[in-house]
């Protein structure tokens, strides 16, 4: 009986024990769950006064600007959860307001044009007409003709050789308008602007139209597709009519 007693004391007291410990846990739980709700109540009202300050001082002050480019975070929920999101992922450049004001107005204030795809242009072709040894030639006539030596001293073969048109069977000089145009002079005219001297003006003239025509066709496909407007074409034609070179094209 004293061994059965002793025993069911020692029972006794762990029991005891363990309730107590029990007691103290259950108590601690309490104590936490409180301490969770408070987090949890403090959590909610921090989300909805950070909601309610980036909707007013974020959203609000720059929605004039940049509204086309918030669509789908209009709204103070998605709008707080889009800036955190952002925070923690973006790691683009920050950018000036200004610029960004600036990017916006590109994008968004104006309405983008729809264009058609741009077909590739093959510049390739205007390679050999352009290292044409022609346009570096300096074009005149024969210099083993009698004539030559003023001609060439004064630079007039392109003037000479148009007034060549205008000599008929008369003697009559199309410059001076006196009969001083004699067969041999005639004989002499041709033979200073001989065959190579045709040759290469018509040279000239058939690179020259070649490559006018390839300008004109880039050209025109750019501004189908409005990225040249008639008088920047213009002017790029003008400037290649300077690349020819003023000695070749002036004959032309």
């Amino acid at each position: 009986m004293f061994t059965l007693g002793h025993a069911t004391k020692e029972v006794l007291d762990l029991i005891k024990s363990n309730q107590k410990k029990l007691s103290e846990f259950k108590s601690e739980a309490q104590e936490r769950k409180a301490a969770l709700e408070s987090l949890k109540e403090q959590k909610t009202q921090e989300d909805k006064a950070f909601k309610e300050l980036a909707w007013t001082s974020i959203y609000k002050k720059y929605e004039v600007d940049f509204k086309e480019g918030l669509r789908g975070c209009l709204q103070k929920e998605s709008f707080s959860q889009n800036l955190i999101n952002e925070f923690e992922v973006n790691t683009s450049e920050t950018l000036d307001i200004e610029v960004l004001r600036e990017k916006a107005k590109t994008i968004f204030h104006e309405k983008p044009i729809e264009l058609p795809t741009i077909p590739n242009i093959n510049a390739d072709i205007l390679f050999p007409i352009e290292d044409d040894e022609i346009w570096a030639k300096n074009i005149v006539g024969k210099s083993d003709v009698d004539i030559s030596k003023l001609i060439q001293e004064l630079n007039i073969d392109d003037w000479v050789n148009q007034g060549r048109n205008y000599i008929h069977e008369n003697d009559i000089c199309p410059f001076c308008q006196k009969k001083t145009i004699s067969d041999e002079f005639k004989i002499q005219l041709e033979n200073y602007f001989d065959n190579s001297y045709a040759k290469s003006i018509d040279r000239l003239k058939k690179q020259t139209s070649a490559h006018e025509s390839i300008i004109n066709k880039v050209s025109r496909e750019l501004q189908r597709h409005k990225l040249l407007d008639s008088e920047k074409s213009q002017q790029a034609i003008f400037h290649t009519g300077i690349w020819y070179g003023q000695s070749n094209s002036d004959i032309i």
